[in-house]
């Protein structure tokens, strides 16, 4: 699966599993496609998520609910970005139209932001 490398970071800042879960066995597609800092260092390159497979490992208390299995990270990324149902657009449109197209997008269940 092909992804832009900012939606690896905003899974990392927005899906993650929560804080008793940390990365292991990261390979070095982690070290050239982020900084120190964490982000990417080109956030607008498409990259294969699969170069990006590590363990998501417990570290919390009580039972690891894995069974000391971890999680596949990209597993955990298809998930998450699976489950993203909402898109921003950005939609230019005649004057003469406007009306038209925000009939359209409030049918079709959208929300027109401005």
């Amino acid at each position: 699966m092909r992804v832009p490398i900012r939606d690896i970071a905003r899974f990392v800042n927005e899906g993650w599993p929560g804080p008793e879960w940390y990365m292991d066995d990261c390979g070095p597609a982690w070290d050239d496609g982020f900084g120190d800092d964490g982000n990417p260092r080109r956030p607008e390159e498409i990259v294969k998520l699969e170069k990006f497979e590590c363990s998501l490992c417990w570290q919390g208390s009580g039972e690891d609910p894995t069974e000391g299995a971890g999680k596949s990270f990209v597993k955990e990324f298809k998930r998450w970005h699976k489950g993203l149902s909402m898109k921003t657009l950005v939609v230019e449109v005649a004057k003469h139209l406007e009306v038209t197209m925000r009939q359209a997008i409030a049918n079709a269940g959208g929300k027109v932001m401005n």
